[in-house]
């Protein structure tokens, strides 16, 4: 907590990754869903395409509204064509947790850092995230 602390000191915005999901322990009595209490974070769930995902983010939704974390909306990252169709899935998750989809991104096969960066300004509210 106290390298958080310091680093909001000096940057504007900090991300903090919930490595695997609201309810990974980080200690024996201390998970992800602690860590985001304790910070106070502003909190977007990224979901993925892939069969489960409804069940998946529609859980993790609930457990964050039940401990009073609010969600600022959900985002679907590295979706595929195996997976769920794009638009009935952003439709579902956003009707099933009443929380807006606020971008869905696809996989890329070779990262390349300006194209994603050029996608992420195309498909991304950027002050959604970060108000």
């Amino acid at each position: 907590m106290e390298c958080f602390r310091k680093l909001d000191k000096i940057h504007d915005i900090i991300l903090v990754e919930g490595i695997g999901g609201i309810m990974t322990p980080i200690l024996k009595d201390y998970a992800i869903i602690d860590l985001i209490k304790d910070l106070d974070a502003n909190t977007i769930i990224v979901t993925s395409s892939k069969i489960g995902t409804v069940n998946h983010t529609v859980l993790t939704c609930n457990i964050c509204k039940n401990m009073n974390i609010p969600i600022k909306g959900l985002i679907i990252n590295n979706f595929d064509s195996t997976g769920y169709p794009i638009p009935e899935l952003e439709r579902d998750l956003s009707v099933l947790t009443d929380l807006p989809v606020l971008c869905s991104l696809p996989h890329m096969k070779k990262f390349n850092l300006s194209k994603y960066s050029d996608l992420i300004q195309e498909k991304v509210d950027v002050s959604t995230l970060v108000s």
